[in-house]
């Protein structure tokens, strides 16, 4: 049995040999793809009520677009970012052997690296619905900002959205989402990103900020749904993207 949080070591050789019997093993993953779609303005349209119909920032809709300021002009045509999804075929034995290392568990995909400086960067930044930014964030986007940030990886700014991403699991590791249900009759409203020992951070709108919460709060556990690991291709790049 495999707690959470706790790590288990083993050698190369046995790695090696459980990745090469598994090298026929295929497992299917919903990956997000960059789109772009086009969109005619209607009345009462704003670039932030776009920006979450499409699971974008309205920063990116401006920007695709050479718009100054938040005025969008009726019957005008714009490009939108958005994402869709697609299922890709990966060889479980190809998605371990391709990464860095066979010594620890969590340096299975880079996701932990980048994690360790993120929460650094992140940690108390104010909440603010709807953003995306160190001046202020929400939840969906906290994770977003994480996956296009250090591996330039857009994720929906979407807590329902990002949960029908990558494969369900049980046995945590740092980097994977955890989705929960804050508000009652809501399937998920609400993602945080699991930093091991129980632990999780998240844009938290009850304490303004972000923060980092146990999993073992009464008040998270109960509305707990489910976790989710959203795989990144083979040899993913490391990098950091200025805002």
């Amino acid at each position: 049995m495999i707690f959470a949080g706790v790590k288990c070591r083993a050698d190369t050789k046995t790695l090696q040999e459980i990745c090469s019997s598994a090298y026929n093993t295929e497992v299917i993953f919903n990956v997000p793809r960059a789109t772009t779609v086009s969109y005619k303005v209607k009345s009462g349209d704003t670039l932030l009520a776009l920006s979450h119909r499409f699971y974008t920032t309205a920063a990116q809709i401006r920007k695709l677009n050479r718009i100054k300021g938040d005025i969008i002009v009726t019957g005008r045509s714009l490009k939108i970012p958005t994402f869709k999804t697609e299922p890709v075929k990966m060889s479980l034995g190809k998605l371990v052997t391709d990464t860095q290392s066979y010594s620890d568990p969590e340096s299975i995909d880079s996701r932990a690296l980048g994690l360790i400086r993120f929460v650094e960067e992140c940690r108390n930044v104010p909440y603010k619905w709807g953003g995306e930014s160190f001046y202020g964030i929400d939840c969906s986007g906290l994770v977003a900002l994480f996956y296009r940030r250090y591996f330039n990886i857009q994720l929906p700014h979407s807590s329902m959205e990002q949960s029908r991403l990558g494969e369900e699991v049980r046995d945590l590791t740092m980097g994977d989402l955890l989705f929960f249900a804050i508000k009652r009759k809501v399937k998920i409203d609400h993602v945080g990103i699991y930093v091991g020992n129980g632990k999780f951070i998240h844009a938290a709108s009850r304490e303004k900020k972000v923060a980092i919460s146990s999993l073992e709060d009464s008040y998270y556990r109960a509305k707990f749904i489910t976790a989710q690991r959203i795989f990144l291709p083979p040899n993913p790049v490391y990098n950091v993207i200025e805002n």
